[in-house]
């Protein structure tokens, strides 16, 4: 009986502190690596050692990372793809943006953002806004940001690392490891020419599907507006010009568009928080080329191979003609 009482009430209690002590130390150890849980977390850890200059620094979400990751649209030095997803929305490009220039040893001349409308539009919410921007984006010039927009945590995120192990301990060891075991990347291909495009049938969105992009009215959000101002403040700083180009829609949707003058309105919305902008350009996609409603596997992504291709095609001719373009005036 006093075996056994020792063990419930000395023994255990004792060995389950000390092993809580040693998660916590550990943690705390641990707390400055990065984790690696989605590609947002890999691209920070690969901007670390990436080149230090790019003529385009290109942001978006995952319609154009779904065509900017699988082809090279331009050299490292020429195109510094920071494309993302949209739950990391506005706010994180910006902030991604931001962690560039601090990098650059030469600012870039232009800023793409190649996005649908909906990016525009996007909230931050929920256990989303944790995963992809506040666990991410830690400095405290970021948090203290993040906080003043309203991106705050719903409640305390804190934990025991004994009771959160994967996200306070695995999660930051491994980005540890990735970070001193990381390889140069292989160069990405150049999109290929002849690569036939998908029709309809297979894996292409149904009409339902689809029916979801065919909105009226797309206003930017609050979060939204507040990046687009500091952005348009960095290209003043900076001399670079900002260009926002829309991403490819289902062809169905955007000539509905068109016809209530969404991307119009949108654009108007967007004339408020972007006046400080030393240039600000807008283009659409989908006037340089028709994406018809089966060229989409889902409401918003492309088809792949095949319709993926055209629109990296498509936006390497784009970013080509920026590159090409004549230098802008330096700030005063």
């Amino acid at each position: 009986m006093d075996s056994w009482f020792r063990f419930l009430f000395l023994r255990l209690p004792t060995a389950l502190a000390l092993f809580a002590a040693a998660a916590e130390i550990t943690a705390l150890i641990l707390r400055d690596a990065p984790e690696i849980r989605h590609p947002l977390d890999r691209l920070l850890v690969a901007m670390q050692s990436g080149p230090k200059k790019a003529e385009v620094v290109l942001l978006g979400d995952s319609v154009t990372q779904d065509a900017a990751s699988q082809y090279a649209l331009g050299s490292e030095t020429q195109i510094a793809n920071l494309t993302t997803n949209q739950a990391s929305g506005m706010t994180g490009a910006l902030l991604l943006l931001k962690r560039h220039l601090e990098r650059s040893t030469t600012p870039p001349r232009h800023v793409a953002i190649a996005a649908t409308p909906e990016f525009f539009a996007y909230t931050p919410r929920g256990a989303t806004k944790d995963v992809y921007l506040l666990s991410v984006f830690r400095r405290a010039d970021e948090q203290r940001y993040m906080a003043e927009a309203g991106i705050v945590t719903d409640g305390s995120s804190w934990k025991p690392a004994i009771l959160e192990p994967e996200r306070r301990i695995f999660n930051r060891a491994v980005g540890l490891v990735h970070g001193l075991l990381s390889k140069p990347r292989i160069p990405l291909a150049l999109p290929p020419q002849d690569v036939p495009l998908e029709t309809p049938g297979g894996n292409m969105a149904s009409p339902s599907m689809i029916e979801q992009r065919r909105v009226k009215r797309i206003e930017p959000s609050a979060t939204a507006r507040r990046a687009m101002k500091n952005i348009c403040a960095l290209s003043t700083a900076h001399a670079f010009t900002v260009h926002i180009v829309w991403a490819p829609a289902p062809v169905s949707a955007h000539r509905l568009w068109l016809k209530h003058k969404t991307l119009r309105d949108l654009e108007r919305a967007l004339e408020e928080p972007t006046e400080n902008c030393r240039d600000i350009r807008f283009s659409d996609s989908n006037l340089l080329r028709s994406f018809p409603d089966h060229a989409f596997r889902d409401p918003d992504h492309l088809r792949r191979p095949g319709w993926t291709v055209a629109y990296s095609n498509l936006l390497r001719d784009l970013l080509a003609e920026m590159i090409a373009s004549p230098a802008a005036d330096k700030p005063q």
